[in-house]
């Protein structure tokens, strides 16, 4: 049996990330984080809570369409990122 302590802030540089596959050390999910625009503030965004490693899952982009006031088309779209806090279990010592 293994102990979690409560996140603390931490470095962003020790925020480990993981697209393939999650740690192969003991974890338990502590949350999704969404961030729109960069997976790098997704990353600043883990260490202010405290997560020890983000798994990313697919980024989201939305594109949407439609005519200005001067009756031109405009495109735009707008990408969400979203990773699974990840804070390790450390192990408890022997009675």
């Amino acid at each position: 049996m293994g102990t979690t302590l409560a996140p603390h802030p931490r470095p962003v540089a020790y925020v480990e990330v993981f697209t393939a596959r999650p740690p192969q050390v003991p974890f338990v999910e502590a949350g999704i984080l969404v961030e729109q625009g960069s997976d790098t503030a997704l990353r600043w965004g883990a260490a202010q809570v405290g997560c020890n490693a983000i798994f990313m899952l697919p980024p989201v982009t939305e594109v949407s369409s439609g005519h200005n006031i001067l009756g031109k088309v405009y495109v735009d779209s707008r990408t969400t990122y979203r990773a699974t806090c990840l804070v390790y279990v450390e192990a408890r010592p022997p009675a």
